[in-house]
């Protein structure tokens, strides 16, 4: 299970050990750690929502 072994190591690069027995109690949720994997887009998507309604000209991708 080689896909295993690489999300388990990315999951430890964001602080979350899967071999923990008491993880899931009190930890993020899983929609936060899915965010930290792949680089939080809905994080992105808020504070660029966000600088729009307040008038921002942001313009970046």
């Amino acid at each position: 299970m080689a896909w295993f072994s690489v999300l388990n190591e990315k999951l430890k690069e964001i602080g979350v050990d899967l071999t923990d027995h008491e993880f899931g109690e009190g930890e993020e949720s899983s929609f936060w750690i899915a965010q930290k994997l792949v680089g939080n887009p809905f994080t992105s998507a808020l504070k660029k929502l966000e600088d729009l309604a307040s008038g921002g000209n942001d313009h970046e991708n």
